[in-house]
């Protein structure tokens, strides 16, 4: 994601990786890259801003809640 520039002016990468929410989620055919916290269940989830990237190269830039 160092390469990566966001298309959304609400994205600051800088912000989000300085967050202390920060967090970097894979899955099998994306990666996550943003702010994160801990659900009851010790479970990272997504929520609040972040980037998903996806194999086929879509792209979500956004606010996330509650994954």
């Amino acid at each position: 994601m160092d390469e990566y520039v966001p298309e959304s002016s609400m994205i600051n990468i800088e912000e989000i990786r300085n967050s202390v929410n920060f967090s970097i989620k894979k899955f099998p055919d994306a990666m996550y890259f943003g702010e994160c916290i801990k659900n009851g269940k010790a479970k990272l989830i997504r929520q609040g801003k972040g980037i998903m990237k996806y194999i086929n190269n879509r792209v979500y830039e956004g606010e996330w809640d509650d994954d």
